[in-house]
């Protein structure tokens, strides 16, 4: 983005925030270019990246932006795959079972969910066996919701 576009930082209120999934971006976030149109499978883009000096203008595919998901995850599963490395990768990995064509019908979806459920369990066994040399992440963000649901549960069960 250049310095006078910096400047004007109504073109960020008029503009759709997004996250990037793929690419060159991958789980970053930033912003669709209201002011710029481009086809042919790539959007317009305004990527904040501090470490270039702030936003900047620039050109991505299409597939690699998602819309910015503001509501709260309902379970742990959905607030992992909103972490953004973790998003980034299940992305890349389905992208490359896509390409086996495999992904086309409901059966063969089932049966890759169930040998990935495999799969799951194996890698948590994996993780529960290193013990203390396992290092463990949290979703901060699902835990804080966690924490507020339980005490408005406490404040109705103590307002009866």
């Amino acid at each position: 983005m250049t310095n006078s576009l910096l400047a004007d930082l109504n073109v960020l209120k008029e503009a759709t925030p997004i996250k990037f999934v793929g690419g060159k971006y991958k789980a970053q976030q930033g912003w669709i270019d209201p002011n710029r149109k481009v086809s042919h499978g790539r959007t317009a883009v305004i990527v904040n990246d501090p470490t270039k000096g702030g936003p900047y203008q620039t050109v991505v595919e299409t597939g690699n932006c998602r819309k910015l998901n503001t509501d709260q995850p309902m379970s742990l599963a959905e607030a992992v795959f909103l972490v953004p490395d973790v998003e980034a990768k299940i992305v890349d990995l389905c992208r490359t079972l896509a390409k086996f064509g495999i992904l086309e019908d409901d059966e063969a979806i089932d049966e890759v969910k169930e040998l990935f459920g495999v799969e799951l369990k194996l890698a948590n066994k994996w993780q529960n066996d290193k013990g203390d040399r396992a290092v463990w992440r949290r979703v901060k963000s699902f835990e804080a919701a966690l924490e507020k649901a339980a005490q408005e549960e406490a404040q109705k069960v103590y307002d009866t």
